[in-house]
């Protein structure tokens, strides 16, 4: 019996110990529950026992558990807070200033200080006068100088920044190279100027050059002059404004110009416009061109680099032609203007000539919403929509002789003739190329019959090439090749014409002028005609057309169109207002 009461009263300690076990985790974890972590919380104000502090978008008012010694407020800091009190605050005073010269994800270059790792959650707080707001950390753009990054552990957690906008725009240089990346750069200044590297200052007389090599760039080499200064770049006569940085990325050197939006245009304009068209087409190309470029100042596209934009057709040509008093003036009597729709600013896409009809986005560069004013339609004195995208409906339309605003442009329609032999020599290399440039663009059919992204095989015998795909503009958005054991497919305008054109095509013009030279097809609007061993091309106009037509514009104007009802034709809906650190997202 006693030994029944002894295993008993055993059992009833061991229940008593689990329930007891049981009950102090619930609590713990109840307690824990309540207990939440805001990390880079701005501190706005410490007071009454209690604190305001914005977070997350959020702002929030705290009662404080116990009194806190240190008060000090409009800083950043991990607050901790249980049941709704806060228990703990781990503020973070240290900051460092710099100029944001490269962005990506997890690490930022900041001037003065190099490379630094971003922590997960690092908050960026926009200033004005003495109202702070949370923006996101990815509002941040190369060429911004807030007034603090804020660092803890080595990782930089968050950023103060004024709501203002970045006033100068970083230019990778490119030129005439194949890639962004050199192996020497010759620079001369036309005025005294200085290297800077490593805090070393070196003075260099006006008229000198020097020659760049990796070996002699550690990480950074920044040059600026004497006012007036220009730059010549390798030999070139353009005069280059503004400062210019070297930095070394693996032993290659790559070269960004450093100047004010303003004289960046100085020499955009001319490089996109010739200078002797009317002055009001050019001042319509430069509210297009500021805009444009704003946009891309506030964007990541070419952040790696610390740059906004670079100088070839892929951004906006910039450095080619020299400056003129016809587009300065184009420029200056533009200044500030901007193209706007609803309240933020358009996409001002622009090209050289249209064949007679618009095209979207979503048809040429596959984009995933189109805008009301970048629509497809026929560029006559009044506007007009219709399907093209058959290929019957497009032959007749490229053949009819209606008068629309781009008529009389040589590039209104042309003609060329590849061979047989010339595609054989050059496709193959050219869609290899392509598949490297868009892998997505270049497919292939497989044994089921479907297509997949893939490198092309060695072609052995074309048995036809034909479009399949246009979009209601007409303008080509798939290529079909059939090889003798194999079926390849290529997507977006684009594409199609860089694989199908090579330098060595003659274009014959509509005022029956030849061009040569070009590396890639004038446009992607064109039909595809089988004559005995070659492949006849009739086409028309120059560039994507999407947006204003470079050569249409000059005609309006020409008919007595201002730039501003020069925009409205070609960006319905938009309108021209002065730039005043205006949302710069589509």
């Amino acid at each position: 019996m006693r030994r029944t009461g002894r295993v008993f009263i055993m059992f009833l300690l061991m229940a008593v110990c689990m329930a007891g076990m049981y009950w102090f985790h619930w609590y713990k974890n109840k307690g824990m529950a309540a207990e939440k972590t805001y990390p880079n919380a701005y501190i706005e104000s410490v007071s009454g026992g209690s604190i305001r502090a914005l977070q997350g978008g959020n702002t929030y008012q705290w009662k404080l558990a116990g009194k806190i010694e240190d008060k000090d407020t409009k800083v950043l800091a991990d607050v901790v807070v249980r049941n709704e009190k806060v228990v703990k605050i781990t503020k973070k005073p240290e900051k460092i200033v710099g100029k944001l010269l490269t962005w990506e994800e997890g690490a930022v270059t900041i001037q003065n200080y190099g490379k630094v790792s971003v922590s997960t959650g690092a908050a960026l707080y926009v200033t004005q006068g003495d109202c702070v707001s949370q923006g996101k950390w990815s509002d941040l753009a190369v060429g911004m100088e807030p007034d603090g990054w804020v660092v803890a552990g080595e990782e930089i957690c968050g950023a103060f920044v004024k709501k203002q906008a970045v006033s100068n725009i970083r230019v990778l240089l490119k030129g005439t190279q194949k890639e962004y990346g050199r192996s020497r750069i010759a620079v001369q200044g036309t005025k005294l100027y200085y290297t800077v590297q490593d805090g070393r200052i070196e003075p260099h007389k006006a008229g000198s050059k020097i020659f760049v090599e990796p070996a002699q760039v550690k990480k950074r080499l920044v040059l600026y002059g004497e006012g007036g200064n220009e730059w010549k770049i390798d030999g070139g006569s353009y005069g280059y404004q503004g400062t210019m940085e070297i930095t070394n990325r693996n032993q290659k050197l790559y070269l960004v110009n450093e100047l004010p939006l303003q004289n960046y245009l100085y020499g955009v304009v001319p490089g996109e416009m010739s200078a002797s068209s009317s002055l009001e087409a050019l001042k319509a190309q430069a509210v297009c061109a500021r805009s444009y470029s704003l946009q891309q100042m506030a964007g990541k596209r070419m952040a790696e680099y610390g740059a906004h934009v670079d100088d070839t057709v892929a951004f906006q040509v910039y450095g080619t032609q020299p400056r003129s008093a016809a587009t300065d003036r184009a420029v200056n009597e533009t200044k500030d203007q901007v193209l706007m729709y609803k309240g933020k600013l358009a996409a001002t896409y622009f090209y050289s000539t249209s064949c007679g009809v618009s095209s979207t986005m979503k048809e040429v560069w596959n984009a995933a919403k189109d805008v009301s004013y970048l629509s497809g339609e026929i560029q006559g004195e009044k506007k007009t929509t219709t399907d093209l995208s058959g290929e019957k409906a497009f032959a007749a339309f490229l053949k009819e002789g209606t008068e629309l605003v781009d008529s009389h442009s040589p590039w209104y329609r042309w003609k060329t003739r590849i061979s047989g032999k010339e595609l054989m020599d050059t496709l193959y290399e050219k869609l290899c190329d392509r598949y490297e440039q868009e892998p997505s663009n270049v497919q292939i059919r497989n044994k089921e019959g479907k297509f997949f992204s893939g490198r092309p095989e060695t072609l052995q015998e074309i048995q036809s090439i034909s479009v399949i795909q246009r979009g209601r503009s007409g303008v080509v958005k798939c290529l079909e090749i059939v090889d003798k054991d194999q079926v390849i497919r290529v997507f977006s305008q684009y594409s199609v014409r860089a694989v199908m054109g090579n330098t060595s095509l003659q274009y014959e013009r509509k005022d029956g002028s030849l061009a040569k030279g070009l590396t890639i097809l004038p446009s992607g609007f064109f039909i595809l005609e089988k004559e005995n061993n070659s492949y006849v091309l009739t086409g028309g106009g120059y560039g994507h057309g999407v947006g204003m037509s470079q050569y249409g514009a000059n005609c309006l104007a020409a008919k007595g169109k201002n730039a501003s009802e020069i925009l409205s034709y070609y960006f319905p809906g938009t309108q021209v207002v002065k730039e005043q650190n205006s949302d710069r997202q589509q």
